[in-house]
């Protein structure tokens, strides 16, 4: 899902229910991506100086959802403006997340990985979204392979130049093949990236 994959893009959440039967067959793995996702959000904001921007209390869209309102926080860095993380969560305590992403920075202050989950606020017990994004910077491009809390790839984007020609690449994993992969363009974009998420599976 091309929203989720850049990470700028915060899903409105009744429009996921396609998704129910890959949550369904992710089974505990996916809730237990959720709860390890939270504890990072956590450990990275509670007690940090950050700037929180806070976004009204909305209800949500839809039969479904109808009774269910959110609030949006987003956490920056004061002193870089970077986006630590967004949580999209009741507006009351006990506070519920429905959406929770979080962004790992290197030194450069680039985007080094990304991760969310996302959950339908009627069915909290499993996420019906999950992703992990890493990313590259390969010369004048940046690259990121898409992988789900399960750790198989979902989506593939690479944009910027390449000896001097404009290059924008947004595949879905079902049209990579081994032809594609085999171009000095794909490898380019994405030969430094792992084919699986490895440690990353478990986010910190």
């Amino acid at each position: 899902m091309q929203a989720c994959a850049s990470g700028l893009v915060h899903v409105v959440l009744v429009a996921l229910c396609g998704f129910g039967v890959s949550a369904a067959r992710a089974g505990d793995a996916w809730a237990d991506f959720r709860s390890d996702l939270i504890a990072l959000h956590e450990k990275l904001t509670e007690g940090k100086p950050l700037r929180v921007e806070q976004g009204e209390v909305l209800s949500f869209k839809g039969e479904a959802a109808k009774g269910f309102s959110y609030q949006d926080l987003d956490y920056y860095d004061p002193a870089s403006g970077r986006l630590i993380s967004h949580i999209r969560r009741s507006p009351g305590w006990p506070y519920r997340h429905y959406e929770v992403e979080v962004y790992i920075h290197d030194a450069a202050g680039r985007v080094i990985r990304d991760y969310a989950a996302l959950t339908l606020p009627w069915q909290l017990e499993r996420p019906v979204r999950t992703y992990i994004n890493l990313h590259d910077y390969p010369g004048e491009l940046h690259a990121f392979r898409q992988f789900d809390g399960s750790g198989e790839i979902d989506y593939e984007s690479c944009v910027g130049r390449l000896n001097g020609q404009k290059i924008k690449m947004q595949l879905e994993s079902i049209d990579v093949g081994p032809k594609l992969r085999a171009t000095p363009e794909y490898q380019a974009c994405f030969g430094r990236l792992p084919m699986q998420p490895g440690p990353y599976l478990k986010p910190h």
